[in-house]
């Protein structure tokens, strides 16, 4: 019962966060670090992958390279997340501590795990 719930709440998760780099895509903007060129593009592609994954992990046939998909997007995007962190004026003095960080990514690995 819980994998089902871990399985919908990912989906649910990433396909809203598809949408949202769609939708807004201006708000991602300074979360992107400066060495890395293209930013609307990257932003573009990266919502349509995690719209496409977490509508994969949904699907038993797809589920197990859309949760591998996942993981790749952490991994690939990892120094954008590290930015969004430290240096986005959207987080300025919001987010106290790198425990709030560390939470994140073991919630997404978690529940790619466990389904």
């Amino acid at each position: 019962m819980i994998q089902k719930i871990n399985l919908f709440l990912l989906s649910f998760l990433y396909i809203l966060s598809g949408v949202l780099h769609f939708y807004n895509s201006d708000f991602y903007l300074p979360m992107m670090p400066d060495f890395i060129p293209l930013h609307l593009e990257l932003i573009l592609i990266s919502g349509a992958l995690e719209f496409i994954f977490g509508i994969g992990v949904l699907i038993d046939k797809t589920r197990i390279y859309s949760l591998w998909g996942i993981i790749g997007l952490l991994i690939l995007f990892m120094s954008v997340h590290l930015n969004m962190f430290t240096t986005a004026p959207l987080f300025e003095g919001n987010w106290p501590s790198s425990k709030h960080t560390k939470h994140l990514f073991l919630i997404n690995f978690h529940s790619a795990a466990y389904s």
